[in-house]
């Protein structure tokens, strides 16, 4: 079972969650080799924006796509993996990044008046696989059978 890693979320920092499953759960702060998104134009007086990129933490390539959520309001990141929540009231938030194929990072956060950048580095879904490729008619298992899953290869 994959599990939601949660922790105190600051803006302007960058997040990465590294855990396959089965795995022991980590979570940290950690300096990523990406460009920032550009800062939105400022909130109206007295209002918070909330924005940032998520990337791949193994590769820091953008994600598109990702389900961010914040105290149910949703968006999703474009094809730069950029995010913008505008014009909220400043305060307490609980936020979620939700990607297929990736770990999922949530954690509350405060956003102060103005712009709050929050980059985050999901960490890709990793399993095992393994078995025994036998024989259809006789069930012994066969040897020297290549194995291809996704274009990785491995023989038996």
């Amino acid at each position: 079972m994959v599990e939601v890693k949660e922790k105190e979320i600051s803006p302007g920092a960058v997040v990465v969650v590294g855990v396959g499953l089965g795995g022991i759960a980590v979570l940290g702060l950690a300096a990523l080799a990406f460009a920032a998104p550009p800062a939105p134009l400022p909130p109206s007086p007295g209002k918070a924006n909330l924005y940032g990129r998520v990337v791949d933490a193994e590769t820091g390539k953008a994600i598109p796509d990702v389900l961010v959520t914040l105290d149910g309001m949703q968006t999703s990141t474009d094809a730069s993996g950029d995010y913008l929540f505008p014009d909220l009231e400043p305060g307490g938030y609980y936020i979620t990044f939700e990607k297929e194929g990736y770990e999922t990072v949530s954690g509350d956060i405060t956003l102060p008046e103005g712009n709050n950048p929050l980059n985050v580095g999901l960490t890709p879904l990793v399993a095992n696989l393994f078995g025994v490729v036998t024989d259809a008619e006789t069930g012994l298992a066969l040897g020297g059978v290549l194995v291809t899953l996704d274009g990785m290869q491995t023989s038996t």
